[in-house]
């Protein structure tokens, strides 16, 4: 075999090698601390039968992948980092750490005039999810799941970062991280071209999330509470809600709102 042959078989070798170990979990993954206590519902007959089964069969395979990620040592970890590098760094979670709550983002924007610093209005629009998440979206879902799945990417970066920093011992700042600024200022150059005067530029944006736990099973749902929740929700889905009277503050990092029975937290900013 000549040497171009063996140099292709042992990257197409190194590459399936790779694919395999960076399938495997990183410890901190696999760390049962972080699960919460078991649950066994009683007031479902086959879901009170299932679930203890379903219950064993993962804490043995938690076990047997715990042992597997030990063995492997630091192998998988550069296996990731070639992974990603190529951009296939992927990791199939999706029911392994499902979301305990309902999750929204929104953006405010503060406008002025290009010769004063000062806040003539404000817009508020809704970015994530993209579609009202009570109505049947068809086709649109497939348009609409990529933008959503680049807020979330790009709002789980940010989160795992600031974390990051709060364990280090240091504050979370407006300056970094930058995993959100892409995400600001695409929608502000949109909402710049669609609705702003000539002669009004943005002076600020903000990036606001927003959340609603999840009710455990079995909890009765308060029909009141959801329907003012998507209420409020709609008006957003109709455009920005402009405010030109009493204009919100601009508001510091982790500042709190409430609208109904979502709770909104100042996470980001960016002045221009």
């Amino acid at each position: 075999m000549t040497i171009s042959r063996w140099v292709v078989s042992l990257f197409l070798l190194w590459h399936l090698t790779a694919t395999a170990l960076g399938s495997i979990p990183s410890a901190d993954r696999l760390d049962e601390r972080k699960v919460g206590a078991v649950r066994h519902p009683a007031d479902d007959p086959i879901a009170a039968a299932v679930t203890p089964r379903l219950d064993a069969v993962a804490g043995t395979f938690w076990q047997f992948a715990s042992e597997l990620s030990e063995a492997a040592g630091s192998v998988p970890a550069y296996a990731r980092i070639y992974l990603r590098s190529v951009g296939l760094g992927q990791q199939w979670v999706m029911f392994g750490s499902p979301p305990t709550r309902d999750e929204y983002v929104r953006l405010r924007y503060f406008v002025g005039s290009s010769s004063d610093r000062k806040p003539s209005w404000a817009a508020t629009e809704l970015i994530f999810p993209a579609s009202p998440e009570d109505q049947i979206r068809l086709g649109t879902a497939y348009w609409d799941k990529h933008r959503d799945k680049a807020i979330y990417n790009a709002k789980t970066a940010f989160q795992r970062r600031v974390q990051g920093h709060t364990k280090a011992g240091s504050e979370p700042t407006t300056a970094e991280p930058k995993d959100l600024a892409p995400i600001l200022r695409y929608f502000t150059r949109r909402f710049q071209h669609d609705y702003l005067a000539p002669g009004e530029r943005v002076l600020r944006t903000e990036f606001w999330y927003g959340s609603v736990p999840n009710l455990p099973r079995g909890t009765p749902v308060n029909i009141g509470v959801r329907e003012a929740r998507l209420a409020a929700l709609h008006k957003y889905y109709e455009g920005p809600i402009e405010t030109r009277i009493a204009l919100p503050p601009y508001g510091p990092v982790f500042a709190l709102e409430r609208e109904a029975d979502l709770s909104w937290s100042l996470r980001y900013l960016e002045d221009y």
